[in-house]
């Protein structure tokens, strides 16, 4: 039970109201049906609505007679790398990551003014309250929600630093025009939010050397950004390690065509057991998957993996310690404006994310793969109807199949983490899984 007071010019008096959690609405009526303050008219009487959320916050809203122009409060989502929702009891953030909240109110007619938005931020057993407010390209309310982009919705930003144990919120929207309380009501939404340790990284890159050319991958700086964007890990050291030989790849093993050595992909599978065995000299043994250093070789350009058409591009242990992939030097296309052509990431960038999924304890998605698939992720290996985030880039997309996309670790479409994966690798890192199979592709 939370309590608002009423301060009105003929007294004051304290009446009790329900909080849902999660998205719900508080006061006398419940439910998220149409309403909103209006601004037509002005209010007969006044008086003030206090609501205080889960932790220290408290805000108040006007009480009054206006037009009820029919505003409401249509959806609200979390966007970390992926789309989750803050009344799912799913949902998990990884702290120490900035979080995008996207509020999407409509009206029943178009031309309706957008309102002012806010959120209020607190965490348990603190007294301090943030408060950040909403922004939107868009001068009126929608009269649906547009999934595909975010150019009608409001949106505030919640810093790196407060996505930690115990954080709660409130919205409000509009609190400054008065409005009946049935209509304040469903304007407002309060709720806690589940939120692990910041997660840590740490990778070493081992380029591999043959018949005198290294394997290259793109820049320290360009691959902790690049996994910063895609993976639920805030705190990420990327090294370069001395280059390396591996004594499984002879070229007596290997076909030559035109200064390119092709191995059989058995051979991939030796050369990774032998980086695996170099790796934990290097990192010393008996330290957990899941928090050790993960060991990453690059094979150089005159080495392929299979045929000139049908080449295996990456290896892994699935909750291993290692893998291997082929040369990158590149994780972005510069030249990429939005996310709905061809993929703003780089094929190598894709192949890099794909194997690292296997090494954080996934397996393949169900969707151009064959042998194990990893039942915790989409049935059809695809994104669901959530929308996914890149923070670089700051775009927003849809991740439905008609769209293009698809879980990184499938292969099919335009690869993005779903938001299976991304509480799967999560858990993983937190709880660590048996390794149970050999090298997966």
């Amino acid at each position: 039970m939370k309590n608002y007071t009423r301060n009105t010019l003929a007294g004051t008096f304290i009446s009790a109201f329900l909080v849902a959690c999660g998205g719900g609405s508080s006061g006398e009526s419940g439910g998220s049906s149409s309403g909103t303050p209006g601004t037509t008219l002005p209010p007969t009487t006044t008086a003030t609505i206090t609501r205080t959320g889960l932790s220290g916050c408290v805000a108040k809203q006007l009480e009054g007679t206006a037009t009820d122009q029919g505003l409401a409060i249509a959806r609200v989502s979390l966007l970390q790398v992926v789309e989750q929702l803050p009344e799912a009891t799913e949902t998990v953030l990884a702290g120490g990551k900035g979080v995008v909240v996207r509020l999407d109110i409509t009206a029943p007619k178009s031309g309706v003014v957008m309102p002012k938005a806010k959120l209020l931020i607190g965490h348990d057993g603190e007294v301090a309250c943030t408060e950040i407010a909403f922004s939107s390209a868009s001068g009126t309310a929608p009269v649906a929600v547009d999934r595909q982009t975010m150019a009608s919705s409001l949106k505030a930003v919640i810093p790196a630093a407060e996505i930690r144990e115990g954080l709660t919120y409130m919205i409000l929207v509009d609190g400054e025009t008065p409005s009946t309380k049935t209509a304040a009501d469903r304007l407002f939404r309060v709720g806690k939010l589940n939120v692990t340790d910041a997660l840590e990284e740490e990778v070493i890159i081992m380029p591999l050397t043959f018949q005198g050319e290294t394997g290259s991958a793109a820049s320290e700086a360009d691959i902790k950004s690049l996994m910063s964007r895609t993976l639920p890990v805030s705190d990420i050291t990327v090294t370069k390690n001395a280059d390396i030989s591996l004594a499984a790849l002879k070229v007596s093993d290997a076909t030559l065509t035109d200064g390119v050595y092709y191995f059989p992909e058995s051979k991939l599978n030796d050369a990774l057991v032998e980086l695996n065995n170099q790796c934990l000299s290097l990192i010393g043994t008996g330290l957990p998957t899941q928090s050790a250093p993960h060991c990453v070789g690059v094979w150089p350009s005159n080495i392929v993996f299979g045929t000139p058409s049908n080449r295996t591009l990456g290896k892994a242990f699935t909750g291993g310690y290692s893998m291997m992939v082929a040369s990158f030097t590149t994780t972005d296309d510069p030249g990429a404006t939005g996310p709905y052509g061809s993929h703003w990431l780089t094929q190598g960038a894709l192949n890099f994310l794909h194997e690292y999924g296997h090494v954080l304890g996934l397996h393949h998605a169900a969707c151009g793969v064959t042998g194990i698939v990893d039942a915790g992720l989409y049935a059809d290996g695809r994104l669901g109807d959530r929308a996914g985030y890149d923070a670089g880039r700051e775009f927003y997309f849809l991740g439905s199949a008609s769209n293009g996309f698809a879980d990184i670790m499938s292969y099919c479409g335009k690869g993005w983490h779903s938001d299976k994966g991304y509480r799967k690798i999560i858990d993983y890192k937190l709880n660590g899984i048996p390794v149970t199979d050999g090298p997966t592709g």
